[in-house]
């Protein structure tokens, strides 16, 4: 006799952080354009800033040897066209910590992002959320015109990293 089979067990749910208004960034609204030597207009320009060469709308050679070095830096396939994964790095680069925007840290958090939040903090990165990150959270709070509450989530992520060196 067959003994019974089990059905497969389901597959864990995907979390998706949620999304706000702190999750957008000066690229997001071209993450899905493609650009490439000829194109022209506003995705241009965005892509020229963060490029750091003139901004002047029209994709041409410039704009396209810069695009270049900027692949070759980020070890990514040289193809002078702006495509998804170019957006993607672009954005990276420029918001260092979009990646935990979603994310809530608090007192008595630990783990790595507490250390990532820590060396974004400047203060001694032991990975334990304690009194000095509070203070130090709440110091880019007061600076940013925010409620002074220690909590990291959506606004303060961002708030902490406007203050990161570039």
């Amino acid at each position: 006799m067959n003994a019974p089979t089990r059905p497969p067990a389901p597959a864990p749910p995907v979390v998706t952080p949620p999304a706000g208004p702190w999750a957008a960034t000066r690229y997001t609204p071209y993450k899905g354009v493609t650009l490439q030597q000829g194109s022209s207009g506003s995705a241009v320009v965005v892509l020229q800033r963060g490029l750091k060469v003139a901004a002047d709308g029209d994709f041409g050679p410039g704009t396209r040897a810069a695009l270049v070095a900027f692949e070759r830096q980020q070890h990514i396939a040289l193809s002078g066209v702006a495509n998804p994964l170019v957006w993607d790095r672009l954005e990276k680069r420029d918001y260092p910590l979009i990646a935990y925007r979603g994310l809530t840290l608090r007192q008595g958090s630990s783990g790595a992002v507490v250390v990532v939040l820590q060396r974004a903090l400047r203060v001694g990165a032991d990975g334990a959320f304690g009194p000095k990150t509070v203070a130090a959270v709440k110091a880019v709070q007061r600076s940013a015109k925010m409620a002074q509450t220690g909590v990291v989530s959506g606004w303060t992520w961002v708030a902490i990293e406007n203050r990161m060196p570039r």
